[in-house]
C-alpha cells in the first residue's frame, strides 16, 4: 500500500475475519481457502479479504469486509478533486499545535467535523494552517459518507470566467452549487495590493447565494480575508457567511509569527 494511502486511512484499519463456528474440519479448510483467494478489486490492497470485498463465514454465507468502507472513502475523495497526497498530509493528527490560538482553531474545526451543520469559515494570516484544517474537516466527512467537491478558488475562477455565458459554465457552476459538501480554498485570493476582479465577485455571488438557499449543503471556506474584511469587500456575501457559519467563523489576525510555512524555511 502506498505510504500516503496508509496515512489517509490510518484511523480505520480493517479487522480480520472471524473464525467460523459450527463447521466441520473439511468445511473450515474450504472456507479458509475461499477467504485466502485473491480478488480483483483495485485501489487499496486489503490483507484481510485479499481484495474481494467480502469475507466467507461459511461456504454459502458472507459478510462485507471492513475494507469496503475504506474503498468507498477513497472513491469519494477522488471525486472531490482533492489529491490523495493532500488528504494524507492534512489531517487533524498532523496539525502542529504549539500555541493557544492553534489549539482553539483545531478544536473548533474538530467540533464542526464531528457535528457538521451550516458553514465553516476561517480567514486571516497566510500560512497559518487554514487549508490544513479545512482539508482535515473534509477528510473526516468524506470518510463517514459525505460526497463533496474541492474548489481551489483562483484556478477554478479562471476556468469559470473563461466559459461565462455558455452551457459549460452552467454545468461547471452547478457542480459546485449542488455539491452536498464543498470546500472553497483561498476565496478571493489576489496578489498583494491587487483589487479583487469584479468577475470574481459575480462568481462568488452566483455560487454562495445558491448554496445559501440550500443550507443543508455544507460549505467550508478558507480565505486570507477575515470576516470583517470580507464585509468591506461585499456585505451581501459576508452577511450570508456570518448567518450560516455562526460560531464556526474563525479569524486569525495578521502576524508573521503565525506563518509556519515561513518558519519551516528559516
Amino acid at each position: 500500500m502506498p505510504e500516503n494511502t496508509q496515512a489517509l486511512l490510518s484511523d480505520q484499519p480493517p479487522g480480520g475475519p472471524a473464525e467460523p463456528e459450527g463447521l466441520s474440519a473439511w468445511e473450515l479448510d474450504k472456507v479458509r481457502r475461499m477467504n485466502e483467494a485473491e480478488g480483483k478489486l483495485t485501489g487499496y490492497d486489503c490483507p484481510v479479504c485479499h481484495n474481494k470485498g467480502l469475507i466467507y463465514l461459511s461456504m454459502d454465507t458472507v459478510r462485507e469486509c471492513e475494507c469496503m468502507t475504506v474503498r468507498r472513502g477513497l472513491t469519494r475523495a477522488s471525486k472531490s478533486s482533492l489529491s490523495r497526497d493532500m488528504l494524507a498530509r492534512y489531517t487533524f493528527s498532523r496539525y502542529s499545535v504549539t500555541a493557544e490560538w492553534q489549539q482553539k482553531t483545531k478544536a473548533k474545526a474538530m467540533t464542526y467535523a464531528k457535528s457538521p451543520a451550516g458553514w465553516f469559515y476561517i480567514g486571516g494570516q497566510p500560512g497559518a494552517g487554514k487549508t490544513h484544517l479545512c482539508v482535515a474537516i473534509m477528510n473526516r466527512l468524506l470518510k463517514v459518507g459525505w460526497s463533496g467537491r474541492y474548489m481551489e478558488w483562483r484556478s477554478s475562477a479562471q476556468v469559470l470566467k473563461a466559459v461565462m455565458n455558455t452551457p459549460e459554465y452552467v454545468r461547471l457552476m452547478e457542480q459546485y452549487q449542488k455539491a452536498p459538501l464543498l470546500y472553497i480554498d483561498d476565496l478571493f485570493k489576489v496578489q498583494n495590493g491587487c483589487m479583487i476582479p469584479p468577475g470574481d465577485l459575480n462568481l462568488a455571488i452566483d455560487l454562495l447565494y445558491s448554496r445559501y438557499n440550500h443550507p443543508d449543503r455544507l460549505t467550508i471556506i478558507s480565505s486570507e480575508w477575515t470576516l470583517q474584511q470580507l464585509m468591506d469587500i461585499d456585505e451581501g456575501i459576508a452577511s450570508r457567511v456570518k448567518e450560516l457559519a455562526g460560531k464556526n467563523v474563525l479569524s486569525i489576525l495578521k502576524d508573521r509569527d503565525k506563518n509556519y510555512r515561513m518558519q519551516e524555511v528559516e
